[in-house]
């Protein structure tokens, strides 16, 4: 049998066919839900992005709502901020949160710009952006944003806290507009290069949440290191279709003109010395995963199965996988009860 099989690498090799070589893949580790706040759902119309602060308190963008909810580390709401206006803190369909630590302020992405609050949800200052950003990742110094449009070659900028642009680097995916010409240049560069922007203070991280790659820049804008996530199969392939469909083939409108958006991760956290990407159930046709990434050489060290009963959609972690198992916090669309909520995971037996 072993001489066929290389009689048949052969042939296929001979005749300029590469098959796929394969090596084991990583076992996969169920996590288990061990509280879930509030028990009657989010008063949100979507699932919120989140994040949490030094203390533990956890911060949810009600996008909808144009509002922000903060809870105590065991799930008590302590207080709701923003609300709709352009006025100081009031906010226009806010989005994606960032929070920097060593100050506990809170950044937060809407129509507008960027708000910037305290703990306590009073605000402090508002940071005007003229293009809309995809991701945002607060600093010491100030904000960086992945904003990628069709005039510009670098879609990550970073900016101080008086707005003023402090860096430009990252060059976005190029994208043959004449594919897709039914969607407008602009759009498609949002498609193409949808992500999340990620810091240590040491170096900026660009994930890619549609090809499941990761670029590694330094803060002069070097890039330092740039891979494509390896080691799940149906990934790699997902990640092949994506590629042909964007610059080959081209992204067409539905017939009832709305567009399909085409991802592989949902979100992404760093923490520690990991880089944790919540990949989407369709990927692998099962429970959504929480990948864990070394941040050293950007592999895969560990696989985490989320619940099937629910659709995860935002994450940050409480602990590092290595911390007593890890604890990932994760919002959610209930799909049993139908309600969204905000869940505290964690790998073992459920309590």
């Amino acid at each position: 049998m072993k001489k066929i099989g290389l009689i048949i690498l052969l042939i296929l090799l001979a005749i300029g066919v590469q098959p796929e070589i394969y090596g084991s893949e990583i076992p996969k580790e169920k996590v288990v839900l061990v509280k879930k706040f509030p028990e009657d759902g989010l008063q949100t119309k979507a699932v919120p992005w989140i994040d949490v602060d030094s203390n533990g308190n956890i911060f949810a963008v009600g996008n909808r709502e144009h509002s922000i909810f903060k809870f105590s580390p065991e799930g008590k709401l302590l207080l709701t901020f923003g609300g709709w206006g352009q006025g100081p803190g009031e906010l226009q369909w806010p989005a994606w949160i960032s929070i920097n630590n060593e100050f506990n302020q809170i950044f937060i992405i809407d129509n507008i710009g960027i708000s910037i609050y305290d703990s306590e949800g009073k605000f402090i200052q508002k940071i005007r952006t003229f293009i809309p950003p995809l991701s945002l990742c607060a600093t010491r110094n100030g904000v960086i944003l992945l904003q990628p449009t069709p005039d510009k070659k670098e879609m990550i900028n970073y900016y101080d806290r008086q707005g003023r642009l402090i860096l430009s680097c990252g060059e976005k995916y190029q994208i043959d507009y004449s594919l897709s010409k039914e969607i407008q240049p602009g759009y498609l560069d949002r498609l193409v290069n949808d992500g999340k922007i990620l810091s240590d203070g040491k170096y900026i991280y660009y994930v890619s949440h549609v090809f499941g790659e990761i670029k590694v820049f330094d803060f002069s804008g070097k890039l330092i290191l740039r891979k494509k996530i390896t080691g799940i199969k149906n990934l790699e392939m997902v990640r092949r279709e994506y590629e042909k469909l964007f610059f080959k083939n081209g992204i067409k409108k539905n017939k009832d003109g709305t567009i399909t958006t085409r991802l592989i991760f949902d979100d992404s956290y760093i923490s520690g010395q990991n880089i944790y990407l919540l990949m989407r159930g369709e990927v692998e046709k099962g429970p959504s995963e929480i990948l864990s990434l070394s941040k050293d050489n950007l592999d895969i060290n560990e696989r985490l199965s989320l619940p099937e009963e629910i659709t995860p959609k935002h994450l940050c972690i409480i602990k590092p996988a290595g911390t007593n198992g890890g604890l990932f916090l994760v919002a959610f669309y209930d799909k049993v009860n139908e309600i969204n909520l905000i869940g505290i995971f964690k790998k073992g037996v459920s309590k």
